[in-house]
């Protein structure tokens, strides 16, 4: 599907860029022809007034270079001619005079030569002067082949721009498309254990039903434990899943972020305790933003929870909430073993875990992935970093 849609970008572009370089050349020798038309006209014009005034000795006529011919007829009769010295033969001329006597029209070209010649009634007859097209001829013909040149050479250019412009155009889609294939790879295969699970537990209770509940309450609690899980999990890709079609609604009004993390803190405590983690806080009162208070918790719960996921025995974790200008700052740190440099920049991807080993509880990989749609969603920035032995979370809401 991506090599199609390439080719068709580049077909397109290069329809395109033909139809282009085909008009810009059509326009050029429009107004070339129009040119040399209206040049064509003033001149042979001038001549023929000029030819109505005789030559006398030594004071002959002064046509311009362009002129090769001019005639003077009484009637039928050719009463006087001038031309370039040694331009025509008299068999010639004698065929030009037939030629537009015959024709009698006032402006036209001569076939086999080429001349554009233009007639002016006189006292007694016409007159004719006639045009040397040679040089316009020579001229366009030169324009034609230096632009056939220029355009042959302009389209291999732009094929080649085509090419590599319509790669570096796909990659984000073609990136896009194998994120949604992990995506629905990673989905299927974290449901798949939930399933597992909550089918053999049902083959159980289905193998054994003279038992009592009471018998079986470790199985029950079992499928319940795992229906709670894929009940998150669904409601964690249903989120994500609005949110890539941009149909995710804040509910806007000025929150309390103090009390947000405040709330949020001590709520962890206790899960902190557990792990022997210890959780430090420096949250100043009053530090308010328009944001949707619900998607707000869950962020600061998604940070906590991973936090005290990853933070070994005796580590904490540390909650800064400050004002720096116009912004908010939100900062949640936690002591961790080091961390590869190329993680760091993945910790925010779909389904990805540093390291499965140091994972406390069971978690699918979206916690990240979700705050960073939070913070997305409310216009601000948010950054992960490994520093000093911590790994730090930062977000920045203007």
């Amino acid at each position: 599907m991506i090599k199609s849609f390439q080719k068709k970008f580049i077909l397109i572009f290069m329809i395109i860029t033909t139809a282009t370089l085909l008009g810009v050349f059509a326009f050029m020798c429009i107004s070339t022809l129009k040119t040399q038309e209206k040049m064509c006209r003033e001149t042979l014009a001038n001549a023929i007034s000029t030819s109505k005034t005789p030559p006398f000795p030594g004071h002959p006529r002064h046509f311009s270079d362009k002129i090769a011919l001019t005639l003077s007829f009484r009637g039928d009769e050719l009463m006087h001619s001038e031309s370039k010295e040694g331009t025509f033969s008299d068999d010639e001329i004698v065929k030009i005079s037939q030629y537009v006597l015959h024709n009698k029209e006032r402006y036209g070209k001569i076939p086999d030569f080429p001349l554009t010649y233009m007639a002016m009634e006189g006292f007694g007859g016409k007159d004719y002067a006639f045009y040397d097209n040679t040089d316009d001829n020579e001229y366009f013909k030169s324009l034609c082949l230096g632009f056939g040149i220029s355009g042959i050479l302009a389209m291999i250019i732009f094929y080649i721009l085509a090419y590599f412009l319509s790669k570096w155009i796909i990659r984000p889609i073609e990136e896009s498309i194998i994120r949604q294939r992990n995506f629905v790879a990673d989905a299927s295969h974290e449901l798949k254990t939930p399933l597992t699970v909550i089918l053999a537990n049902a083959s159980i209770l289905r193998d054994n039903r003279r038992d009592t509940i009471d018998e079986h309450s470790k199985n029950l609690a079992y499928i319940r434990e795992e229906a709670e899980h894929m009940s998150k999990l669904v409601a964690d890709l249903l989120f994500l899943s609005r949110s890539d079609a941009h149909k995710t609604a804040l509910n806007l009004s000025t929150v309390d972020l103090s009390e947000i993390c405040a709330d949020s803190s001590l709520t962890f405590e206790a899960i902190a305790y557990e792990n022997d983690v210890t959780i430090q806080t420096d949250i100043p009162e009053d530090i308010k933003i328009q944001g949707d208070s619900t998607k707000l918790e869950q962020l600061m719960g998604i940070f906590l929870d991973n936090a005290c996921k990853y933070t070994p025995p005796e580590g904490n974790i540390e909650v800064i909430l400050k004002k720096k200008g116009s912004s908010t700052l939100l900062t949640v740190c936690n002591t961790s073993p080091p961390i590869p440099h190329d993680s760091i920049s993945h910790l925010f991807d779909r389904f990805y875990r540093v390291d499965e080993a140091r994972t406390r509880a069971n978690g699918y990989g979206l916690g990240l992935c979700i705050a960073k749609e939070i913070v997305d969603l409310h216009g601000g920035k948010i950054e992960a970093k490994y520093e000093d032995g911590k790994v730090i979370m930062q977000v920045e809401f203007n």
